[in-house]
C-alpha cells in the first residue's frame, strides 16, 4: 500500500537521521508526546549514543532502506516490465536490462531528474515516490534514452499537530522548555531555502530534524527542538 511508502520515508527522514551520530551508531532520543513533552532532545539522561539495540535496529533500518530503494516487477518471460523508485536521493542503477540515474534536490527542494535508458524491445514503467500526494508519479520509457524531470512543489503543511515540509518534519531550533509556542501561523513563516523558515515576529527558526550526525558530542548535547505544537 502506498501509505507504507511514505511512512517509510517519513521514518528515515525525520527518524533514522535525526538519531545517527557523527560516528555511524544511534542515540537514545527523548520521545515526544503531547501536551507535556513538545520537545525532542538526541540524548536522554544525558546519554547521546547507545551501544546496544538501537545502534542495531538503525543499521538494520538502513540496510532495508537500501535494498528496497528500487526495485522492478517482470513479465511472464523474465522481462522487466515495472521499476519502481521509492526513494528521492542521488543514485544509480546499472543492471543488464536498463541503465538509471537519479538525482534529486528533494526535500530542500523540489527538483528531481531521472534519466533512463531502456535496453528491452519494449515499454517499461515507471513508478515513482511523490512526498506530496496520496499517489505516485508514474512514466513509460520507450526503448533508448529518456529523460523525466519530475517538479515535486512542497510548502509547509500543518495538521493539528506538526508542520511538515514534505516527508519532513520542522521544529524551532533552541528553544527551552517552558518557553513552547501554540499552534504555529503559516502566514507568519518566511522561507529562507533548505527547508528552512523563519517565523515573523520571533526570534526562531524552523528546520528539518535530520543533522545530528553532522554534531559533534558536545553540540548534541545542547540540542532541543519543539516538533508538536
Amino acid at each position: 500500500r502506498y501509505e507504507y511508502l511514505s511512512l517509510a520515508n517519513r521514518i528515515y527522514r525525520n527518524a533514522l537521521c535525526y538519531a545517527q551520530r557523527m560516528n555511524g551508531g544511534f542515540g537514545c532520543d527523548t520521545c515526544v508526546t503531547a501536551p507535556d513533552q513538545k520537545l525532542l532532545h538526541p540524548h536522554a539522561g544525558g546519554l547521546s549514543e547507545a551501544f546496544w539495540c538501537c545502534t542495531m535496529r538503525g543499521a538494520e533500518g538502513l540496510s532495508y532502506l537500501g535494498q528496497n530503494a528500487l526495485f522492478y516487477s517482470e513479465t511472464e518471460n523474465g522481462s522487466v516490465e515495472t521499476i519502481y523508485i521509492n526513494l528521492l536521493e542521488d543514485f544509480d542503477a546499472e543492471p543488464d536490462a536498463y541503465e538509471l540515474h537519479v538525482r534529486a534536490a528533494y526535500p530542500e527542494q523540489g527538483g528531481v531528474s531521472i534519466r533512463f535508458f531502456n535496453k528491452t524491445a519494449k515499454a517499461v514503467n515507471l513508478i515513482v515516490y511523490n512526498p506530496v500526494k496520496g499517489s505516485p508519479l508514474t512514466y513509460s520509457a520507450e526503448p533508448g534514452a529518456s529523460l523525466f524531470r519530475p517538479e515535486i512543489t512542497v510548502s509547509p503543511v500543518y495538521d493539528g499537530k506538526r508542520l511538515w515540509f514534505g516527508d519532513l518534519i520542522l521544529g524551532i531550533k533552541g528553544i527551552c522548555k517552558g518557553h513552547e509556542i501554540d499552534a504555529p501561523s503559516l502566514k507568519q513563516l518566511e522561507y529562507l531555502g533548505a527547508g528552512k523558515y523563519k517565523y515573523r515576529g520571533t526570534e526562531y527558526f524552523l528546520e528539518p530534524l535530520g543533522d545530528m550526525a553532522d554534531l559533534e558530542y558536545e553540540e548534541t548535547a545542547k540540542e532541543s527542538r519543539q516538533i508538536l505544537f
